[in-house]
C-alpha cells in the first residue's frame, strides 16, 4: 500500500506516524509536521499506530523508545513483518549504548534522535531530507551525527 496521498492539486503529501506516551510532544509533532504539510497521526497508543500503518501505511515512523505496554524497539520489529517500509526515526531522552544492543534492523537505515531537541529548523531539515530519500544523511559527518560501526544506526542531536 503507498502511504502517500493526493491533494487535490496533485502534490503528493507524506505520511507520517508518530507514537509518543508524551501528550505535549505528540502535539509539538503535529505541529511541526503539519506547518510544513505532512499528513500526521500521532498517538500514544503503539497498537492504534501498527494499526494505521497496516490500513493507510506511512513513509516515515516517529517512535519514542521508552513507552509503557510496548517500546519503539518492539514497535519497529512488528514493522519490519507489514508491507512497506517506511523509515523509522526513535525518539529518546535516555544514553545508551547502541553499540551494544543487538538490534535486527537488516538493511533499514534507523535514525535516533536524542531528546531535547534544541533546534526545529534543523528537526524540520532532518525530516525533509529523509522524506525525500537523501542519501547523504547516512554519511553525514559533522557535530549533529554519529553512525554505530557495524550497524545501519545513526545518532542525532539536534
Amino acid at each position: 500500500m503507498n502511504a502517500t496521498n493526493l491533494q487535490g492539486d496533485g502534490a503528493a503529501r507524506k505520511r507520517v506516524i508518530v507514537v509518543d506516551d508524551n501528550e505535549i510532544l505528540l502535539r509539538a509533532w503535529k505541529k511541526i509536521l503539519g506547518r510544513d504539510g505532512y499528513i500526521c497521526f500521532a498517538t500514544p497508543n503503539p497498537e492504534a499506530a501498527l494499526d494505521a500503518l497496516e490500513h493507510e501505511g506511512a513513509d516515515l515512523i516517529i517512535c519514542d523508545i521508552v513507552m509503557p505496554h510496548m517500546d519503539g524497539f518492539e514497535l519497529l520489529q512488528r514493522t519490519r513483518h507489514m508491507n512497506g517500509h517506511p523509515r523509522v526515526v526513535l525518539t529518546t531522552g535516555y544514553v545508551c549504548d547502541f553499540k551494544r544492543l543487538k538490534l535486527d534492523v537488516g538493511e533499514q537505515d534507523i535514525h535516533v534522535l536524542l531528546k531535547p531537541y534544541d533546534d526545529i529548523q534543523e528537526i524540520r531539515s532532518f525530516i525533509r531530507r529523509l522524506l525525500d530519500g537523501d542519501e547523504t544523511l547516512e554519511t553525514q559527518d559533522d557535530a549533529h551525527h554519529q553512525s554505530v560501526p557495524d550497524a545501519h544506526v545513526h545518532l542525532w542531536s539536534l
